[in-house]
């Protein structure tokens, strides 16, 4: 039985939004949950903790869609204030499949931030085949290849082995997504990723635009896949004016 999902992150009594985080494929919260020292005291940060499952196994479709339905009632109980939802990487293709979800049954859902990821196709956007069928190597040339991968780990077999299980089940939550996310949102995206991040190259990403009935925004920064590891305070003031975008179309389309 797998563990249960989690959500982290403490309670803010002055904030005004509550901005929920879905973390990347092989990641962790603990990433994300750097972001609330810059938050100020108006956002309160909430993470959602997927289980860390390092066996070789990958999550079978139940698991998969009981994982599902542990998120959608955590969101649920966070409907009391206006929510934001951002995501990178898988955690991007999560939260727009929440979003839709969220934004057909309430009118608290500002906005969608999508990070470093090309929109739900039905593919696995991934260069592995078939989580089930991946080759131990084929999905550490995924870890290495987005960047973002501890050189240390690369010394410890056993940290190896971790890590690409992790990413294999991750993968597999991926896969059953991509064939869920097939309508546009009631609510204006905003899509944050790196200039050098090879996704982006191709300006795949401003499909997006085709994903939201309402407004879409870009904006690239310096660097690749995890391009706001070395920008905080550029990448937290960005997420902070999206926000304001966010309040400022609502409160227009209310007037």
């Amino acid at each position: 039985m797998l563990n249960k999902v989690i959500l982290l992150g403490d309670k803010k009594p002055t904030a005004t939004t509550r901005l929920i985080c879905f973390h990347h494929a092989g990641g962790t919260p603990s990433e994300y949950l750097k972001l609330n020292r810059y938050c100020g005291s108006d956002i309160e940060l909430k993470v959602i903790s997927i289980p860390r499952i390092t066996t070789h196994s990958p999550f079978t479709d139940p698991e998969v869609s009981n994982l599902l339905i542990q998120i959608s009632i955590i969101i649920k109980n966070l409907i009391d204030m206006p929510l934001v939802l951002f995501g990178h990487s898988m955690g991007g293709l999560m939260a727009h499949y929440y979003a839709f979800e969220l934004a057909e049954n309430s009118n608290l859902l500002l906005g969608l931030i999508v990070s470093s990821v090309q929109p739900p196709n039905g593919k696995l956007n991934s260069n592995s085949s078939s989580p089930s069928t991946a080759t131990f190597w084929e999905l550490l040339y995924d870890l290495i290849y987005l960047g973002g991968f501890p050189k240390y780990m690369m010394k410890d077999e056993s940290l190896l082995n971790e890590a690409v299980n992790i990413y294999r089940n991750d993968l597999k939550i991926i896969e059953l997504i991509q064939q869920l996310n097939v309508a546009k949102v009631k609510t204006p995206i905003t899509y944050f990723g790196g200039e050098n991040d090879p996704i982006n190259r191709s300006n795949e990403y401003l499909a997006w635009s085709d994903k939201t009935e309402i407004e879409f925004n870009s904006k690239l920064f310096p660097g690749g896949h995890f391009y706001f590891s070395d920008q905080m305070d550029d990448f937290v003031s960005s997420l902070k004016t999206s926000i304001i975008r966010f309040k400022c179309a609502t409160f227009t389309s209310k007037t």
